[in-house]
């Protein structure tokens, strides 16, 4: 079954292949980077990319709103390449998922980015409400793994660990020991096996694990644990626990991600979070301040700094998701840093 809005693109591809070169030369170009989250071969020579913009460089100022759905075609007659010129195949094969031994490999294990310049726009939108441009060159593709969370790749849990700890010394270092150590201490929200608990443990801070899977988890008697999802029922049957931590944080958290960062917020208590995978089918309620949905791991933290205007922002030293959202006490009742609308300028490129 076709879908919907597909004839309407093939056609005006069709359409635009007829358009002279000297008309093409001078159409107006600007160049966007997206995040990818589809591909579809349309036909022998016709590819559609489909993503959302993070930011974009116009030659008549911008034309797009960061977070706007876009898909982009690429047609026979495109120079995709610089100065290598790259066929429709050989974009599709560099725009690809890694797998590998990886059976789980998917849109939550990689992030893909695809920088191009385009010029035509057309006047219909895709059935699903995305703008339809043509490519004219690609400028720059990459493939980056989200948080190795999906890898089994030999090493994979000692980098895990060394994260962790990159994690846990900045914890230490932006909020101080002293005020970690206050009340019931550190919650490790989605703390899996118990690594990031540990850690601050063996740096002399009290720390709970809530994480409802069990999943090897670290023997220890050095931190508290509780075998369950990060919920209302959760707060609701540990009221002391909670109303007396000191610090909430969350390395990667998963679902949990959206509810520690609100409750946190709500309650006015110090946290972290490094956000990961986006979950995008199980949070369709979630939208921008500008109205555009939370489709990717730059939306979602967007969407977390949108949740108050002193949030914070600070970047982990390592590879895949390692922007941190946080907010200490006294930012509660400071005055705002800047209007929310202006922040994604500190961070673009993230």
């Amino acid at each position: 079954m076709e879908e919907p809005g597909t004839a309407s693109v093939m056609e005006a591809a069709t359409q635009h292949d007829n358009t002279s070169e000297q008309q093409s030369s001078l159409m107006p170009t600007s160049v966007a980077r997206i995040e990818v989250t589809a591909l579809n071969k349309l036909g022998k020579d016709l590819m559609r990319v489909i993503g959302t913009i993070c930011h974009e460089e116009g030659a008549e100022g911008e034309r797009f709103s960061e977070g706007d759905s876009v898909s982009i075609l690429f047609d026979k007659r495109g120079l995709f390449g610089g100065e290598e010129n790259m066929t429709i195949p050989e974009l599709k094969a560099a725009l690809a998922l890694p797998r590998g031994k990886d059976k789980n490999a998917s849109m939550n294990a990689y992030l893909r980015f695809l920088t191009v310049q385009y010029g035509l726009e057309e006047a219909e939108r895709t059935g699903k409400g995305a703008v339809v441009v043509h490519a004219c060159k690609v400028v720059r593709i990459s493939v980056e793994p989200e948080d190795g969370a999906h890898s089994k790749e030999p090493g994979e849990k000692e980098d895990k660990e060394q994260r962790h700890r990159v994690f846990c010394e900045w914890a230490l270092e932006t909020f101080g020991k002293e005020a970690l150590c206050e009340g019931s201490g550190v919650i490790d929200v989605a703390g899996g096996r118990g690594t990031l608990s540990q850690i601050f443990a063996e740096n002399g801070v009290p720390c709970t694990c809530v994480e409802p899977i069990a999943r090897d988890q670290i023997l220890s008697e050095d931190y508290s644990t509780i075998s369950s999802y990060f919920d209302d029922n959760l707060l609701a049957s540990h009221p002391a626990l909670f109303a007396e931590s000191a610090f909430l944080c969350g390395m990667h958290p998963d679902q949990a991600t959206e509810l520690l960062v609100k409750y946190a917020v709500q309650q006015e208590k110090a946290f972290a979070c490094a956000p990961c995978c986006v979950f995008r089918g199980l949070f369709p309620h979630r939208r921008l301040q500008n109205g555009n949905p939370v489709k990717t791991y730059r939306g979602l933290v967007r969407y977390i700094l949108e949740q108050h205007p002193n949030m914070r922002t600070a970047r982990l030293p390592f590879d895949g998701c390692n922007v941190v959202l946080y907010m200490k006490p006294e930012d509660y009742t400071a005055e705002p840093l800047e209007c929310v609308a202006c922040k994604p300028a500190a961070w673009t490129g993230y």
